[in-house]
């Protein structure tokens, strides 16, 4: 996919796979720092907050995310880091739904990285409310203090049960089919 779009913009690219140890992950960020040939990086967990702390520059919203899932190099070779998680899950939901997410009721099953990007476009979206479901409500609330102060109710197993109940009618025209209560 990304190599077939560089084809198609003109840009004379390859993206390559690298499946690396987390001690590796410092030395493979200097070498795009430093390599001419570079043109970024693509993150995924458990890489996402580690790279955030070893490029250059990390755009607000990945500040606020707490994570980073692209790096551009600059010309200048800083690495910037910033984050597409959020609009990406935004434009999917908006486009699936046929509307905007303002308003709405929504419920993240999960307080892991990618929860904290979906619940940043949820609130910049201006949903109504917010329910986050965790196996652990402490690794929900340490994972995501900056989300509940700015008012997300963060719910045990048991109550994300009921929360989806509330959202049932959305959720199953997301994924196209009824949820089972």
């Amino acid at each position: 996919m990304h190599n077939a779009a560089f084809a198609a913009a003109g840009i004379d690219g390859q993206y390559e796979l690298m499946e690396i140890d987390e001690d590796d992950v410092p030395g493979v960020v200097a070498e795009a720092r430093a390599g001419d040939n570079w043109l970024g990086l693509g993150v995924t967990a458990p890489y996402k907050r580690l790279v955030a702390s070893l490029v250059d520059e990390v755009e607000p919203e990945a500040t606020l995310i707490g994570a980073v899932n692209n790096v551009v190099r600059a010309r200048d070779g800083r690495l910037v880091g910033f984050n597409t998680d959020a609009p990406g899950f935004r434009a999917g939901a908006e486009l699936a739904l046929g509307a905007p997410l303002a308003g709405r009721d929504v419920v993240i099953a999960g307080a892991g990285g990618v929860a904290h990007a979906i619940a940043f476009a949820c609130l910049q979206a201006g949903v109504r409310r917010l329910t986050i479901g965790n196996r652990s409500l402490v690794a929900s609330i340490a994972g995501g203090t900056w989300i509940i102060i700015a008012g997300v109710v963060v719910e045990p197993p048991a109550a994300l049960i009921e929360a989806i109940g509330r959202t049932s009618a959305r959720i199953s025209r997301l994924f196209g089919r009824p949820v089972a209560a």
